[in-house]
Protein backbone atom coordinates (compact mmCIF):
# COMPACT_ATOMS: atom_id res chain seq x y z
CA UNK A 1 0.00 0.00 0.00
CA UNK A 2 2.85 2.40 0.78
CA UNK A 3 4.44 1.66 -2.59
CA UNK A 4 1.20 2.56 -4.33
CA UNK A 5 0.81 5.81 -2.39
CA UNK A 6 4.42 6.85 -3.04
CA UNK A 7 4.18 6.02 -6.75
CA UNK A 8 0.94 7.99 -7.11
CA UNK A 9 2.48 10.98 -5.35
CA UNK A 10 5.56 10.85 -7.60
CA UNK A 11 3.41 10.56 -10.73
CA UNK A 12 0.88 13.27 -9.93
CA UNK A 13 3.43 15.75 -8.57
CA UNK A 14 5.90 15.10 -11.42
CA UNK A 15 8.55 14.65 -8.73
CA UNK A 16 10.93 12.60 -10.87
CA UNK A 17 14.08 12.85 -8.76
CA UNK A 18 16.73 10.33 -9.89
CA UNK A 19 16.86 8.65 -6.48
CA UNK A 20 13.08 8.17 -6.44
CA UNK A 21 13.13 6.71 -9.95
CA UNK A 22 15.93 4.34 -8.95
CA UNK A 23 13.85 3.13 -5.98
CA UNK A 24 10.76 2.63 -8.15
CA UNK A 25 12.86 0.68 -10.64
CA UNK A 26 14.19 -1.54 -7.86
CA UNK A 27 10.70 -2.22 -6.48
CA UNK A 28 9.42 -3.13 -9.95
CA UNK A 29 12.41 -5.37 -10.72
CA UNK A 30 11.96 -7.20 -7.41
CA UNK A 31 8.23 -7.79 -7.79
CA UNK A 32 6.99 -8.00 -11.38
CA UNK A 33 7.65 -11.74 -11.73
CA UNK A 34 6.10 -12.60 -8.37
CA UNK A 35 2.54 -13.80 -7.85
CA UNK A 36 0.62 -10.71 -6.70
CA UNK A 37 -2.81 -10.10 -5.23
CA UNK A 38 -4.98 -7.23 -6.45
CA UNK A 39 -3.31 -4.71 -4.14
CA UNK A 40 0.15 -5.87 -5.21
CA UNK A 41 -0.74 -5.60 -8.89
CA UNK A 42 -2.09 -2.10 -8.32
CA UNK A 43 1.01 -1.04 -6.39
CA UNK A 44 3.47 -2.29 -9.00
CA UNK A 45 1.32 -0.90 -11.82
CA UNK A 46 1.44 2.54 -10.19
CA UNK A 47 5.20 2.21 -9.75
CA UNK A 48 5.50 1.38 -13.46
CA UNK A 49 3.23 4.28 -14.38
CA UNK A 50 5.30 6.73 -12.35
CA UNK A 51 8.56 5.36 -13.77
CA UNK A 52 7.27 5.52 -17.36
CA UNK A 53 5.74 8.93 -16.71
CA UNK A 54 9.24 10.27 -16.08
CA UNK A 55 10.05 9.46 -19.72
CA UNK A 56 13.64 8.71 -18.68
CA UNK A 57 14.87 6.35 -21.40
CA UNK A 58 17.14 4.54 -18.94
CA UNK A 59 14.03 2.93 -17.44
CA UNK A 60 12.18 2.03 -20.63
CA UNK A 61 13.72 -1.49 -20.64
CA UNK A 62 12.21 -2.11 -17.20
CA UNK A 63 8.73 -1.21 -18.45
CA UNK A 64 9.30 -3.38 -21.54
CA UNK A 65 10.29 -6.33 -19.33
CA UNK A 66 7.15 -5.93 -17.26
CA UNK A 67 5.04 -5.68 -20.43
CA UNK A 68 6.54 -8.88 -21.83
CA UNK A 69 7.40 -10.99 -18.79
CA UNK A 70 5.17 -10.06 -15.85
CA UNK A 71 3.71 -13.06 -14.07
CA UNK A 72 0.35 -11.28 -13.78
CA UNK A 73 -1.26 -10.53 -17.16
CA UNK A 74 -3.10 -7.52 -15.77
CA UNK A 75 0.22 -5.96 -14.77
CA UNK A 76 1.68 -6.70 -18.22
CA UNK A 77 -1.32 -5.03 -19.83
CA UNK A 78 -0.82 -1.88 -17.77
CA UNK A 79 2.90 -1.82 -18.62
CA UNK A 80 2.15 -2.07 -22.34
CA UNK A 81 -0.13 0.95 -21.96
CA UNK A 82 2.57 2.90 -20.08
CA UNK A 83 5.10 2.29 -22.84
CA UNK A 84 3.16 4.89 -24.84
CA UNK A 85 4.58 7.54 -22.49
CA UNK A 86 7.88 7.10 -24.30
CA UNK A 87 6.37 7.84 -27.71
CA UNK A 88 7.02 5.75 -30.78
Amino acid sequence: ELIRMAAKRIHFSNDYKPELLAQLNKVIENNYQQPLDAVGIDAIAWAARALAGSRVLEYKPTIEKVANQAKEQKLAKYARKYLTYYGK
